[in-house]
Parts: C-alpha cells; structure tokens; sequence
C-alpha cells in the first residue's frame, strides 16, 4: 500500500506509516529523492505516524481532491478495515514538531475499505469497498450523525452481499468514461483470487445542465474471462481502461475496455 502526494512517498506496514524524502530535496539526487527516507531519523520530527489498534492494519491510501490549491490534492486519507483517517501536515517536515493541532485525525468510525486498489477518486469523493457493500466517503460522512448509514450499493445488493471477506482485500475498481467499475463476486484458485463481475455506476446522471440527480447504477457487467484487476492508466491521448484477466485456458490476459 503505496501513495504518492504533496511531494512525498506514503508507505504502509501494518499500522504504520511513513512518508519519504521531499522531491527534489537532494539536489545530489533530483527527483529520485522520494525514494528514499532519511526524513525519518527523528520521531520528533515526523518519524512513522500510526492508526489506533482497534481499527486494524492499514489497507489503503489516497488523497482527497480539495479546491483553492496549486496541486488540487487535499490531505492524505488513511484508510483501515473499521475507519478512515486524515492526515494533514505541512509540506516542510521541520516544521511538523512545533505544531500544536494533530497531523492525524479521525474522520469515519466503522466503515473503512478492504484494499489499496477499491479506493477510487471521483471528483472530490472516494468511492471505496467495504466489508459491508460499496460506500462513498462523503455520502457516509454527511450520513454518519444518523441512524440509518448505509452503503450506497443497495440496489446491487445482491450481487455483493455473499462476496467472502476475506477475499475482498483483493478488491478492484477504475473511474472511466463517467463511470465506477467495481469488482464483484472473488472467487480463490490455485493461482490466487479473481472476480466474476464488476458492479458499474453512472455519473452520466450528473452531468447535464438541468437539475442533477443521483448517480444510478448501470447493473452488473460480466465479460468471458476472470477479472484479476481492473485501473486505469493515462496516455497521451487519454485515460484507458485496462483489465488484467485469465482465460479459460488459464492464460493471462490484458483487455481494454472501450
């Protein structure tokens, strides 16, 4: 589990964290210094930065999109299995042990994601996998003082609702062509985990000039071939689509979804 943002490397073990060189802070070394970490020496001045035990290990990274800003990244989101939780510091490390707010605070109880991939940007939200469905980061935060937070994959409940847990940390998902494709129904074989299906939702709802309405889902995709990843890339002419897979002569596979 890996990030990259504001200028440095993110790097997960376990509940911990560390974030790496500053970019082009060596001038020895340019751009390559994000590879390295001797930032780190100090606990006093950053050191690794870990979430509370309760929640578990951390499973993701990814950073919020926030406006009014030169790079458009936001705080560094820190995501576990029970909780999600902002980390927001500084650019200039040494300037971290004289701060007197926290670096790290929580910012959703219970409702974490199950992996690093399922984590998707989508304008300022982050639509991730739970243990429990599919769930948005801003919708669950807007609903979090009520008695009814819940999931935002009700109408493809049940296509999810009997996905293992313990499989889904192997969750994947792309935002492409106004659209969320999530992977859906794992199954384990001899050469690891791969999925049936992707639950895919529309943003094509919002998108016009009228008034706007909630993003719907599209219903459940199901291509000929076992989905072992499905991301996104950017090339010169635009983001794709691509999906790693194996076929039924246990071949593997890369396809792109156009």
């Amino acid at each position: 589990r890996m990030a990259y943002g504001i200028g440095r490397l993110w790097v997960a073990q376990g509940r911990n964290y560390y974030g790496g060189d500053l970019i082009n802070s060596d001038p020895s070394r340019g751009v390559e210094s994000i590879l390295h970490f001797t930032e780190n020496d100090y606990l006093n001045e950053g050191g690794a930065f870990a979430v509370p035990w309760q929640t578990g290990e951390i499973t993701g990274f990814s950073f919020a999109s926030k406006q009014d800003t030169v790079s458009g990244e936001g705080s560094l989101m820190v995501f576990t299995n029970k909780g999600v939780f902002e980390f927001d510091a500084p650019v200039d490390r040494t300037t971290w042990a004289a701060l007197r707010q926290p670096l790290q605070r929580f910012s959703l109880l219970n409702f974490g994601a199950t992996s690093h991939e399922s984590i998707v940007p989508v304008n300022g939200d982050l639509f991730y996998r739970s243990q429990d469905g599919i769930r948005s980061f801003y919708f669950a935060r807007r609903d979090f003082g009520g008695w009814g937070n819940t999931p935002i994959s009700r109408e493809v409940e049940a296509h999810i609702k009997n996905d293992a847990s313990r499989l889904l940390k192997f969750a994947s998902a792309a935002n492409f062509d106004n659209r969320m494709l999530m992977t859906i129904e794992p199954q384990y074989s001899e050469r690891g985990c791969y999925f049936n299906r992707m639950a895919v939702l529309d943003f094509d709802l919002i998108s016009g000039m009228r008034g706007k309405i909630p993003p719907a889902w599209d219903g459940i995709w199901e291509p000929d071939f076992q989905i072992l990843r499905v991301l996104t890339i950017e090339c010169k002419k635009g983001p794709r689509c691509i999906i790693i897979g194996s076929n039924a002569d246990d071949g593997l596979g890369v396809y792109e979804l156009l």
